[in-house]
């Protein structure tokens, strides 16, 4: 499941039910991880995202490892289209171990290219949080973690 925290705060729980019931995408792309082109399916980070009351600023991505990043949402390769969150990996839900069950995947042939580098750093799986960050704010990075 992924929980989304507004500027205040509050979270909008979204489990696997609750992001299947909006509007999905689908693409077949290759990626960095993976040994072929596979299929993804689920909705757009923009639909989940408006659905949890952000629509602009900078967020704060967080995988189940600790991987945390910040994206912009006015200037990171963001549209209606992509990225989605994955939440099938062709046509099946996939577990933590197949970097499931939530991973932001885009449609890498799709993306300007310039804007690659930035899309593979975004692609975050293992996917649990997403929360809105203050002007200026920057991530904190835990020091115990290695």
């Amino acid at each position: 499941s992924l929980n989304i925290y507004d500027i205040d705060g509050a979270v909008e729980h979204f489990d696997r039910e609750r992001l299947e019931a909006l509007p999905q995408l689908e693409f077949t792309t290759e990626t960095l991880w993976t040994s072929q082109e596979n299929h993804f399916s689920g909705p757009s980070l923009k639909t989940v995202l408006e659905a949890g009351g952000i629509t602009e600023g900078d967020v704060e991505i967080t995988a189940a490892n600790g991987y945390a990043l910040k994206m912009d949402l006015d200037e990171d390769p963001l549209t209606d289209t992509y990225p989605i969150i994955a939440t099938r990996l062709n046509g099946q839900e996939f577990p933590i171990w197949e970097k499931g069950p939530l991973w932001i995947i885009y449609p890498f042939v799709e993306v300007p290219r310039v804007k690659i580098e930035r899309a593979n750093a975004l692609s975050v799986w293992q996917l649990i949080s997403i929360r809105q960050m203050g002007e200026g704010e920057e991530i904190e990075i835990d020091s115990r973690k290695p």
